[in-house]
């Protein structure tokens, strides 16, 4: 199994296909890169930035290329000792339009379809009026609304008669287009073949019963008829028009009520309820990814869908076509464990092996003190949590605490992060998933009115201890399979979970959480089973609700330090010490060594030279404070007195404008131009995603627009401008070698070091889309050339270290430390993770494998050590760092510099970091 060394991210789509991703083979080859990693590229939404919106796993959307484009692609990377890495969406697929087969199968025969057991579809929803049908919530107002101003409309689509509701054509199911059909007979001359054939179809049509039943012996007969329907409609223009005419009687006239109730009676006998979009927060009835009502949840766990979904990507991984894969939203997933054995079968069976046969990592966000589960069958996760451990090791604990302080006292919220999160998930959990609550209850019910034991449990008592319990559950999710088995943690998780929800509710319910644990606890569940589905319904809502509370909410409401509201990352605790890295990095060698390591991803809140730059802040707690108080008072007047007569922004947006700004503030003139549209952008979703004076569901345009207004003086106040240009004087230094220490602590450490598009020069890029923007490929490509081509690497290093604006030197570092790792990947493969002593402004250990050994040095807190100044050279007075791996004698090689040291009670630092404030050191032969 190959493993690759390194991968570099690329975003498709916007312009970049599979022949650009082709094109940048050359470039990636000589950046250090071993592995090129691609955004989803099965067919999607044609009008997707992302990919995630898979309508068919059969085929390469078009808008990349075809499968040639892939073969060449992973031809010309075999060739050069690189391999393809590929984004596979094993959770769900989108059906925003018509172009998922599948789900229009689905709306057409309902339980018939042969897509029935593909969707994970509850028929009999607690809602009246759902019985056998699904609810669709599309519709911009009121059904009834929408309907009578003709916005709901048959129209012929060819052959097939739909019912268009603006740009989207919804099937109809033919049992129910016999009334229709029937009317365009009559409309036909009484002598004429073309009446004959198409009152044929018509009394066929009549005859098939209605499209509730679940009768896949029905769904094909009317699939035979809807075909005859077709043909006839296209290859005779007398029976199209006679369909023509039937079609425009059904569509009733604006203001004329009673003109639609034909229109309305056909569409009550559909599978599908068209409904108001609002209407899915409480009684959507099908599984979604997170609240996306487009994106359908697909039920993985069964061998048919799972074969169905998987057919191309193992055929792309037999081919040797695909050499890993990133896996997305795992934990969507029923069961990720069976999951991720059935995909490692599946791609030994297509490469004719044993045994494990392709590097796989998953997307998983750990909480602080989660451990992955040991028995996966993947290679690690997609290393969200090295994010955190790589920016909260450059954070001051002290000045982070003080910075804490100061926003108690500026917004005045004294809640915790642990407490914001808790009223979040109750949130969400009570608005956006209450339909997932709802129906979970309501099944919970069903099981406990047929045990006597529980027989008495009320629907309320019921709803409360699973809201309860979800909101206090301590990570994303458990791991119980459908067979009762489970990771080891696993039951005391969910007794932690229960035991905190207990606390928190009346004694009233304390029956409905006995039950509840009896429920989740329970090691012998039947795969298929009542209460297996329950468990496995508990676990894939525990998942989104915590990433949508937290990720999407809690990290827009407490807001004292924002380089910690990251994916993966713990804001209230935002720094890591030396020792915790150290001991993250040993355990990922000894686990997980092929695990992923990144600083930046398509889904990471801030870029990470924002993050680094805004973790300087917590080695200046007064001067940040002093700023806050400055520029709040300078701008009162910039503030808007809503008709409520509140002001906006209130002090905690305010707070966070004021670091977002702080974070994305470009280090070029030239791109300032741009940050005032990034910035609007930002604050209309950092807004709606706090869910307290906006939302998206209830957008507050007052509001909104005020706290735009806002960042807009700031941005035209002059004054502003260079009094942020003075603080960011002042912290730069310390920001870039913040920014050069993840760079060496991602390529170094144990794992796979992940590299996002455009992060090899500076990435201050806000939350998505603005993370999403294209990368400019050729500049990045013309100054890598340039940099490869000098001849004396210490002087070019000097140089680049002294005008850091235009990101060459991270390019530099990015570089060379990657190309370090691919002249040794044994070494980073397999070697040793050896820690090296030094003092609090120091991050050193060594990588070793028999004689070999390379040795990764960055700076820590460089403000408190050097202030203003780069903490290079004489800063660093007698510091040194020590350890076995530095044994008297041993003569180093510093990759990034080609400056040579000799170690003497271990390496002194003002000379290792005479130029950088990081190093990359090999020990020289002999």
């Amino acid at each position: 199994m190959r493993v690759p060394l390194s991968t570099y991210r690329i975003q498709l789509r916007q312009g970049v296909d599979l022949r650009a991703a082709r094109a940048l083979l050359d470039y990636l080859e000589a950046l250090g890169v071993t592995d090129v990693y691609l955004s989803p590229i099965l067919e999607a939404e044609p009008e997707s930035t992302h990919g995630y919106d898979v309508v068919s796993h059969e085929r390469i959307d078009p808008v990349l290329g075809s499968e040639r484009d892939l073969e060449a692609l992973a031809r010309d990377a075999h060739a050069r000792g690189m391999g393809v890495i590929v984004d596979f969406v094993p959770n769900h697929v989108s059906v925003a339009s018509d172009r998922n087969a599948q789900w229009q199968d689905l709306l057409t025969y309902g339980r018939g379809s042969s897509a029935a057991s593909f969707f994970d579809v509850e028929w009999s929803p607690p809602r009246i009026g759902l019985e056998g049908r699904i609810l669709l919530p599309i519709l911009g107002d009121m059904y009834g609304r929408v309907l009578e101003r003709g916005e709901l409309r048959l129209a012929r689509h060819g052959g097939h008669v739909r019912l268009d509701y603006w740009e989207r054509a919804l099937p109809l199911a033919p049992s129910t287009l016999a009334p229709l059909v029937s009317s365009a007979v009559e409309r036909l001359p009484e002598i004429d073949p073309s009446r004959a054939r198409l009152a044929k179809i018509a009394r066929a049509l009549s005859d098939l019963p209605g499209p509730r039943a679940a009768d896949p012996e029905a769904a094909r007969r009317a699939r035979e008829l809807d075909r005859a329907l077709a043909e006839a409609i296209e290859d005779d223009a007398q029976i199209a028009g006679a369909i023509d005419a039937a079609v425009a009687a059904y569509n009733g006239s604006p203001g004329d009520p009673s003109s639609f109730d034909a229109l309305h009676a056909m569409v009550e006998k559909q599978v599908y309820r068209p409904s108001a979009w609002r209407l899915a927060l409480e009684s959507i009835n099908y599984r979604r990814f997170f609240d996306v009502d487009h994106l359908a949840a697909i039920r993985m766990e069964l061998p048919d869908v799972f074969e169905a979904a998987h057919r191309t990507l193992l055929s792309w991984i037999g081919r040797g076509l695909v050499d890993g894969v990133r896996l997305d939203h795992t934990d969507g997933l029923a069961d990720p464990a069976g999951y991720f054995v059935a995909l490692q079968e599946g791609a030994a069976r297509a490469r004719g092996v044993q045994g494990r046969a392709i590097w796989v990592v998953a997307e998983k966000i750990l909480a602080q003190h989660e451990k992955l589960p040991s028995g996966w069958a993947i290679d690690g996760t997609t290393g969200y949590e090295t994010a955190r451990i790589f920016t909260g090791v450059l954070v001051d604990p002290r000045g982070a605490a003080r910075n804490l302080a100061f926003h108690r006292r500026f917004t005045g919220d004294g809640l915790s992060f642990e407490e914001h999160s808790y009223v979040s998930k109750r949130m969400v959990l009570r608005t956006t998933f209450a339909s997932e609550v709802r129906a979970l209850a309501d099944d919970l019910e069903r099981l406990a009115a047929a045990d006597r034991q529980w027989c008495d449990l009320t629907p309320s008592a019921l709803t409360v201890a699973l809201e309860e319990t979800i909101a206090a559950f301590p990570t994303y999710r458990s791991y119980v399979r459908p067979d009762g088995s489970r990771e080891r943690d696993d039951d005391a998780l969910i007794k932690r979970a229960l035991r905190r929800a207990r606390k928190r509710s009346p004694e009233r319910v304390a029956d409905a959480f006995d039950f509840l644990e009896q429920l989740l606890l329970d090691t012998s569940l039947e795969p298929g089973g009542t209460r297996a589905h329950l468990v496995m319904r508990f676990q894939q809502l525990t998942g989104p609700a915590t990433a949508k509370a937290i990720e999407d909410t809690a990290f827009y409401r407490f807001v004292p330090f924002l380089a910690a509201n990251e994916v993966g990352s713990e804001p209230g605790a935002p720094a890591v010490s030396v020792e915790d890295l150290h001991r993250a990095n040993l355990e990922r060698l000894e686990r997980w060594p092929a695990s992923m390591t990144t600083t930046s991803t398509h889904d990471t809140k801030r870029g990470e030279d924002a993050r680094a730059r805004l973790a300087v802040l917590a080695e200046r707690p007064d001067m940040w404070r002093h700023a806050v108080v400055r520029w709040s008072r300078a701008h009162a007047d910039a503030r808007t007195q809503l008709e409520d007569g509140s002001l906006a922004p209130v002090p905690r947006d305010e707070l966070l404008v004021y670091q977002a700004l702080v974070g994305a503030w470009p280090e070029r003139g030239d791109e300032r131009a741009a940050l005032r549209e990034r910035m609007l952008g930002f604050v209309e979703k950092a807004l709606r995603e706090a869910k307290e004076l906006t939302s998206w569901i209830r957008p507050d345009a007052e509001y909104e627009g005020a706290t735009k207004r806002f960042v807009e003086r700031l941005l035209d106040d002059a004054s502003f401008v260079a009094d942020v240009d003075a603080l960011l004087a002042t912290i730069r230094s310390a920001a870039i070698s913040n920014s050069l220490a993840q760079v060496v602590l991602r390529t170094a450490s144990p794992g796979v070091p992940d590299l996002y598009q455009g992060s090899e020069s500076w990435n201050l890029s806000l939350v998505d889309p603005d993370n999403r923007r294209p990368v400019a490929f050729d500049a990045l490509q013309a100054t890598l050339e340039q940099l490869r081509g000098t001849r004396d690497p210490e002087a070019l290093a000097r140089a680049l270290i002294a005008t850091p604006s235009d990101g060459r030197v991270k390019l530099l570092v990015t570089h060379r430390a990657l190309d370090a790792r691919r002249r040794a990947p044994e070494l980073y493969l397999r070697g040793a993770y050896v820690p090296l002593a030094a003092d609090e402004h120091t991050v050193a250990f060594a990588r070793m494998l028999d004689a070999h050994a390379h040795v990764a040095i960055t700076t820590r807190l460089p403000f408190a050590l050097a202030g203003e100044r780069m903490p290079i050279g004489e800063v660093w007075g007698e510091r040194r760092v020590r350890g076995d791996a530095l044994g008297d004698g041993m003569r180093f090689v510093d990759v990034l510099t080609g400056r040579t040291h000799d170690a003497r009670d271990g390496l002194r630092l003002a000379e290792v970091l005479a130029v950088l404030p990081c190093a990359v050191l090999e020990r020289a032969a002999g």
